[in-house]
């Protein structure tokens, strides 16, 4: 019984470690999406002031 019980945590061990693997992935995807919306609306805002003075 024991053996059996060592084999199951390390194969949910390694489930744990994959899904964090790919949500890091989705994470840095989110960020680069994020960072272009950022800096395109900050072009915009430029421009506006510059229309504005």
């Amino acid at each position: 019984m024991a053996g059996i019980l060592r084999r199951r945590r390390r194969t949910v061990r390694r489930r744990v470690s994959t899904v964090r693997r790919r949500v890091r992935k989705v994470r840095r995807r989110v960020v680069k999406r994020v960072r272009k919306r950022r800096a395109t609306v900050r072009r915009r805002v430029r421009r506006r002031v510059r229309r504005r003075r």
